[in-house]
C-alpha cells in the first residue's frame, strides 16, 4: 500500500539507468512506486524490482519486450505514437495526478546518457517551465551515477554538502533577482542576472557543511557533479 511518503520513481529509456545509487537518495527503496516510461519499463524488470505501472507509446520496444512488459506491469497505459506530449510528460502527469503528496519524484535515464538523445535530455529540463508540474517542480530530481540535479524556484535554500560531489554547478534557466550564493569557493552578493546563465564547477568548502542560495525571482537548477 502507498504511504504518504512513498517515493515516485520513473524510468526512461536512456542506457543504463542509476539504480545502484538510489539508496543514496531513498530511504524507504521498498515503499517506492516504480513507473516505466516506454522502454524504461523493461530497466525496471531487469533491475528486478516491481513495476507498477508502464506508460508510453513503445514504439522502441519489438514484440517480445511488449510482452514481457505486459506480464510484469500491475497496469500498462498505452498510447499512440503521434501526440503532443513526450512519454515522460504524461507519465509525470499521471504521478503527479495519482500521487500529489509523495515526497519525491526521482527519474532515472531522463539525461539522456550514452547512447541517449540530447532532444530528450532537452525536452526534460524544459518539464520545469510546464505550469502543469509546478506543485511539485522542487521535487523533481534527475538521478544519474556521475551526477544530479533538480529545480529551485524564489527563495531561500539551503544546499547540504556532498562530500562525494567534486562540482557544484548552479544553472539559472530564467532572469534572476538578488542572486547569492553563500560558503561555497565562489560566491555572489545579491546580483541581478537579466538572462539565463550558467555558472558551473563551483565547488562545497571542505569546512562548511552546507551553500546558502537566495534568490527574489527565477528558476535554477542545482547539479552535483561526481568525477
Amino acid at each position: 500500500m502507498l504511504t504518504s511518503n512513498a517515493p515516485i520513481i520513473l524510468v526512461a529509456g536512456a542506457d543504463s539507468p542509476a539504480f545502484s545509487v538510489l539508496p543514496e537518495f531513498v530511504t524507504n527503496l521498498e515503499e517506492a512506486v516504480f513507473i516505466g516510461v516506454d522502454a524504461g519499463s523493461l530497466a525496471i524488470i531487469d533491475a528486478g524490482y516491481p513495476l507498477q505501472l508502464a506508460i508510453g507509446d513503445f514504439d522502441s520496444v519489438n514484440g517480445d519486450t511488449m510482452q514481457a512488459i505486459d506480464h510484469a506491469a500491475t497496469e500498462v497505459i498505452r498510447y499512440q505514437p503521434e501526440k503532443d506530449d513526450t512519454d515522460m510528460e504524461l507519465a509525470l502527469a499521471i504521478a503527479q495526478e495519482r500521487y500529489p503528496d509523495a515526497p519525491q519524484f526521482i527519474l532515472l535515464g531522463a539525461m539522456g546518457r550514452q547512447i541517449g538523445r540530447l532532444d530528450h535530455l532537452l525536452a526534460n529540463v524544459w518539464l520545469a517551465y510546464q505550469p502543469r508540474y509546478r506543485e511539485i517542480l522542487e521535487r523533481l530530481h534527475f538521478v544519474e551515477k556521475d551526477q544530479h540535479f533538480h529545480f529551485l524556484q524564489a527563495g531561500d535554500h539551503v544546499i547540504t554538502r556532498d562530500a562525494a560531489a567534486r562540482y557544484l554547478s548552479l544553472i539559472s534557466l530564467s532572469p534572476v533577482k538578488d542572486w547569492t550564493i553563500q560558503g561555497a569557493k565562489y560566491e555572489l552578493d545579491g546580483i541581478n542576472m537579466p538572462y539565463p546563465r550558467a555558472f558551473i564547477s563551483n565547488e562545497f568548502l571542505d569546512d562548511k557543511p552546507e551553500v546558502k542560495l537566495s534568490f527574489s525571482q527565477g528558476l535554477i537548477l542545482v547539479m552535483y557533479v561526481y568525477e
